[in-house]
């Protein structure tokens, strides 16, 4: 049971790793200012969380939702970095 929940954990921490490289990849931090090394759980960057909370609230609201196009804007984007890295 132990040795399952850690693999769990590791899928789970391998995930949100990926997430966080996707988020710098979308250019979010450049737009609000997040910088590698600042702890969004610290009360000082408090403004930072919550304007990340809050764009991600806000791209799910219903008349936001066009998975679609994010796709498409998605693969866009990894194709151009995967130029750059050529």
């Amino acid at each position: 049971m132990k040795k399952q929940q850690n693999s769990l954990r590791q899928q789970r921490t391998r995930t949100l790793i990926q997430l966080g490289g996707l988020v710098q990849k979308s250019g979010l931090m450049e737009v609000l200012n997040i910088s590698p090394g600042d702890d969004l759980q610290d009360y000082d960057s408090l403004p930072k969380a919550a304007q990340v909370l809050g764009f991600l609230i806000e791209s799910l609201e219903p008349q936001n939702i066009d998975i679609d196009e994010w796709e498409k804007a998605g693969e866009r984007r990894l194709r151009y970095d995967s130029t750059l890295k050529a």
